[in-house]
């Protein structure tokens, strides 16, 4: 009973020790303290909706994450949104799921975790491994309307 206890107890200071702590602080993501990426909003829709662009800490484009409205969110869950983004320096684009209430704190903590910006660029190798992982994949919204025919 002793060792299991000793094993659970390191078995949570080791997974809490490797988690990465992502902030949002004045337009600035962090990670673990480190300034990471700078973020600008554009409110949309009264501010129910938003776009964000991702730039380096030097001050080039790397993302623009955009809403994708042309799918079909789940009609019992409005907890979320999708959003495009697209990878500026890796020419790829992949679609994501955001929150919708704290949406940019759901996208800073998305873009935190996932360890894509190197520098000045996004490492294209990190991208496709981002976009697979944590992509999302769903139905297009068709609107059917009834033609009357005689």
């Amino acid at each position: 009973m002793k060792y299991l206890s000793t094993l659970f107890i390191t078995t949570a200071i080791a997974i809490n020790a490797q988690a990465q702590k992502v902030e949002l602080k004045k337009g600035t993501v962090f990670v673990d303290d480190q300034p990471y990426v700078n973020l600008e909003v554009k409110k949309q829709n009264f501010g129910l909706t938003k776009s964000f662009e991702v730039f380096s800490m030097s001050g080039k484009k790397l993302i623009i994450a955009a809403p994708a409205t042309e799918f079909e969110s789940d009609k019992n869950d409005n907890t979320y949104l999708f959003y495009r983004l697209t990878f500026l320096t890796s020419d790829q684009v992949g679609i994501f799921k955001v929150a919708s209430l704290g949406q940019e704190k759901s996208f800073a903590k998305l873009i935190g975790q996932s360890g894509i910006v190197k520098g000045d660029a996004t490492d294209d190798n990190k991208v496709k491994e981002f976009i697979a992982s944590r992509g999302a994949s769903p139905s297009i919204a068709v609107d059917y309307t009834m033609v009357p025919r005689s």
